[in-house]
């Protein structure tokens, strides 16, 4: 057997293992609906859930950087996080999740009148925020709420967050290798 085809095996045992310990616990599966709890369950009575939450992330995140292999890691990590920081922050700085309700949906030519930004952009941003799962496309033309687009309409506070860590930290990161130069 592979590392690759080990790694996959360890990870089915583990999801299976998560999914026992959510419902023993009375808990919903792990869902992209925007119903889904915003959030995994905290505190000392869910240790062994998150225990499996955390073993099982490794263990997909090990399978992804196996499947691009050396080369398309790192580019990946070094490529890809820099466009999906950027339309998260059009997303955040926009307050788009406000604009979609939980349970409809709205045209891209709505969004981008309602935010002043021409509708091909506002396409290309959230399509791409899409492929990490915020928002979706109901269907051709309309956006529609996931759990990870829905959380900020649940969560006021997680807007805040995100825009400090895009506005403040994403700057002060810029100036990590000059200031690792100072002695």
């Amino acid at each position: 057997m592979t590392t690759l085809e080990s790694l996959a095996n360890q990870a089915q045992v583990q999801a299976s293992t998560l999914s026992k310990l959510l419902a023993e616990a009375n808990l919903p599966s792990p869902s992209f609906a925007p119903d889904a709890p915003p959030a995994p369950p905290h505190g000392k009575e869910f240790e062994k859930i998150q225990a499996a939450r955390m073993s099982l992330i490794e263990s997909a995140n090990a399978i992804r950087d196996l499947a691009l292999g050396p080369e398309d890691c790192i580019t990946a990590f070094s490529d890809g996080i820099k466009h999906d920081l950027a339309a998260l922050h059009v997303i955040v700085d926009f307050n788009i999740p406000q604009l979609v309700s939980l349970d409809g949906e709205v045209s891209y030519a709505e969004i981008a009148k309602k935010v002043g930004i021409p509708e091909y952009r506002v396409h290309r941003i959230l399509r791409h925020a899409m492929t990490s799962r915020i928002f979706r496309e109901a269907r051709t033309g309309y956006v529609a709420h996931t759990g990870p687009s829905a959380a900020f309409l649940r969560n006021p506070v997680l807007r805040d967050w995100i825009s400090f860590n895009l506005d403040e930290v994403r700057k002060a990161d810029t100036q990590l290798v000059e200031t690792a130069k100072l002695r």
